[in-house]
């Protein structure tokens, strides 16, 4: 028995580093895409100084390993407040936050998806420990709303701006 735990520690210190740099060199061609969008977003005059702070700390925290992880962390609690929030009716959107004016741009929103691929994709563990956490939530929420299409933007607006939008992770 304690032979069989040496095998799959071993295989496992094996098999996430080579996952890790095949997860690298297959999604370099989109960090690519994204650092250039957010560059070409930053020279866009439309662009005001928060939406610009935004895009700065997206670009920066986009290939930290710990960003996925935080994100994976800190995703039960904050989606349970908001589906509690929903529930009971409280009105907790910010309607005018440079996250979802920047959302409303298609070049926005489209470098949004993207940078949250980039963080995914830099720690696949955690990527797989918040897809396993949230789940069961959005499809509790497109259950109730009637929607899978709203439970993917409550998904992204609450867990991916709470981490997206922090000060520092």
């Amino acid at each position: 028995m304690t032979d069989t735990y040496g095998y799959l520690i071993l295989g496992a210190l094996v098999i996430v580093p080579v996952a890790k740099i095949l997860a690298t060199k297959i999604q370099q061609p989109a960090r690519l895409s994204f650092a250039e969008m957010g560059r070409d977003l930053l020279e866009n005059p439309a662009i005001d100084d928060e939406q610009a702070k935004l895009i700065n700390r997206m670009l920066d925290d986009a290939f930290k390993w710990h960003t996925g992880l935080v994100m994976a962390f800190v995703a039960t609690p904050v989606l349970l407040y908001f589906f509690i929030a929903e529930l009971i009716g409280a009105d907790l959107h910010d309607k005018d936050s440079a996250y979802r004016r920047l959302s409303n741009m298609h070049e926005g929103k489209t470098f949004m998806d993207r940078g949250m691929w980039c963080v995914l994709g830099s720690n696949p563990i955690a990527a797989i420990a918040l897809f396993i956490q949230a789940l069961p939530m959005a499809l509790l929420y497109a259950v109730i709303t009637g929607s899978m299409k709203a439970a993917a933007r409550m998904m992204e607006e609450r867990v991916f701006v709470f981490v997206g939008t922090a000060k520092r992770v």
